[in-house]
C-alpha cells in the first residue's frame, strides 16, 4: 500500500514514511485507506509517532485490542 501511495520502491517495513517523501496529505490518505484495510479507527497522530510500517503495525494491533477490551 505505501508503495502505491509514495510512488518508490522498494519500500522496507523499517523504512519511515515521511523520509520516503510522505506528508501530511497522503499521510491522511493512507491512514483511511489503512483503516478500511484493517477495519480499526487510526488516529491521524498515530503515524506520525509511528512512521515506519513495522510500528504503524504494531500500534494497529495495540488500537484493534484496546476496541476488543472496550
Amino acid at each position: 500500500m505505501w508503495r502505491a501511495y509514495l510512488k518508490v520502491e522498494p519500500v522496507g517495513v523499517d523504512d519511515d514514511f515521511f523520509e520516503l517523501g510522505g506528508h501530511s496529505l497522503l499521510a491522511a490518505d493512507l491512514l483511511v485507506a489503512t483503516e478500511r484495510a484493517v477495519g480499526v479507527h487510526v488516529p491521524a497522530t498515530t503515524l506520525y509517532l509511528q512512521p515506519t510500517i513495522a510500528e504503524l503495525a504494531e500500534a494497529i494491533e495495540q488500537l484493534r485490542a484496546e476496541e476488543v477490551g472496550t
